[in-house]
């Protein structure tokens, strides 16, 4: 399938989205009790990066569920093996390692070690590192494919369109019944209950609140917007996640960033009205060279590089520029890697 310049200009700042998240994350978590600037600003790059992971899944949807050779199961499910699995499994492996290796740096040093035993917990429930839980829950979906695209034939578009709003709704209702029970204290009402809570652990079913926008990426595709409306309309919900996490935070509602969810409204629309925007940019003529072909490998990797930014840097810094040259360098560095990765496979 033709490469899209404007979809390939969303892949890029979604990956950088998602690093942002993974360095503004600090600054959340350190000091959401104490509710200082430094959460605020935190907060601000956290909550405008938020729609990351719904792009990079409606990306997905345009393309997969576009192409009917893909109800091929044979061709389809060894493209899936080759392009996604192997990769996942393999650099899942790398950062049970990776996180192996600091564990024992941390012993060497005398360094207290919490749990010995999380790397292997974390890949057993799907997430061997933090970003490598989005290939897990995407197996589930990329297995669907050659059924959806069944799906879509047999009903037809606009019913597969309203197919996807279901999910949207069921992935909501799933959502707010997951906090509900958090909140209520279910699981501690009754031991018979408390296991039950590991259900929400589990990054492998997690597929289930993300087809909505699997689907939704594929039904807007031809959906003609005015770019600058719909990204006006985006923000504003991306302003709605930043004040509202503020101020639930900081008014003792919750002392969680609940509005983060990928599956509450907030972000869902944020998500849809972004990816509309750049769906409708049609006049980019920049095709940002091999940059593209890199940015699977880019998020493999840039949590690895941010690690060893982290390790190396032993103070902290003013978060409202910390937060930009971090992600910025981690972008760059593991631009770089993939570059030499790929000329090493050549090689071989």
């Amino acid at each position: 399938m033709e490469r899209e310049n404007n979809m390939d200009f969303l892949r890029m700042i979604a990956c950088i989205m998602v690093i942002t998240i993974h360095v503004s994350g600090y600054y959340v978590n350190t000091y959401i009790e104490i509710l200082n600037w430094k959460f605020t600003v935190g907060n601000i790059y956290d909550s405008i990066s938020r729609i990351s992971v719904p792009l990079f899944v409606m990306i997905s949807g345009r393309y997969m569920l576009s192409i009917d050779k893909n109800m091929e199961y044979k061709f389809y499910y060894s493209k899936i093996y080759k392009k996604i699995l192997i990769p996942m499994l393999i650099w899942s492996f790398i950062y049970f390692i990776f996180f192996y290796l600091i564990i024992v740096m941390k012993y060497i040093n005398k360094v207290n070690i919490e749990d010995v035993y999380k790397p292997v917990k974390e890949w057993i429930i799907g997430q061997p590192s933090i970003h490598l839980w989005y290939l897990y829950m995407m197996l589930g979906i990329y297995l669907l494919v050659p059924k959806l695209i069944k799906v879509k034939n047999k009903i037809g578009e606009k019913k597969f369109f309203y197919f996807g709003i279901i999910f949207f709704i069921l992935s909501l209702v799933i959502t707010l019944l997951e906090i509900y029970l958090k909140e209520s204290n279910f699981y501690y009402k009754n031991y018979k209950f408390y296991y039950l809570k590991y259900i929400w652990y589990f990054n492998q079913l997690k597929f289930i609140k993300y087809l909505g926008y699997f689907i939704m990426g594929y039904s807007l595709k031809r959906k003609v917007c005015n770019f600058k409306i719909t990204i006006i309309i985006s923000i504003i919900f991306l302003m709605l996640i930043i004040g509202g996490t503020e101020f639930i935070i900081r008014k003792n509602i919750f002392n969680e960033t609940y509005l983060y969810d990928n599956n509450l409204p907030f972000v869902m629309f944020g998500s849809i009205f972004f990816y509309l925007a750049f769906s409708n940019l049609k006049k980019l003529k920049n095709n940002f060279g091999e940059l593209p072909q890199h940015l699977f490998n880019i998020y493999l990797i840039h949590a690895m590089i941010l690690q060893l930014i982290n390790i190396s840097i032993k103070r902290e810094y003013n978060p409202i520029f910390y937060i930009p040259i971090v992600t910025l360098l981690t972008f760059i560095f593991s631009y770089i890697f993939s570059k030499f990765l790929e000329k090493c496979l050549k090689n071989d």
